[in-house]
């Protein structure tokens, strides 16, 4: 059964997913505007990367009992998926 509700968000949650959602919807008007992923960027890569990183920092601020762990596989997998790899996500 699909419950009719879905749970309510700690409103930091809230700030922080529609950051992501932003970040994502940038890196794919980069893709589509440049023809290649952001990550591949020297200047502007580095500026998605440390905005993502600035959102998983976030993350250990206020957010409830929301599971954090979550939000912080999506922010790394749209890393990935805008061209970062693992040594610049670690870095």
């Amino acid at each position: 059964m699909i419950p009719q509700t879905m749970p309510k968000l700690h409103p930091c949650t809230t700030a922080i997913l529609g950051m992501l959602a932003h970040l994502t919807q940038y890196c794919a008007a980069y893709k589509a505007h440049i023809g290649s992923e952001v990550g591949t960027d020297h200047v502007l890569g580095a500026e998605v990367l440390d905005t993502a990183q600035g959102l998983r920092g976030l993350l250990n601020g206020p957010t409830g009992s929301d599971d954090c762990g979550k939000i912080d596989a999506m922010i790394l997998s749209m890393l990935t998926t805008a061209g970062f790899s693992e040594v610049d996500i670690n870095n």
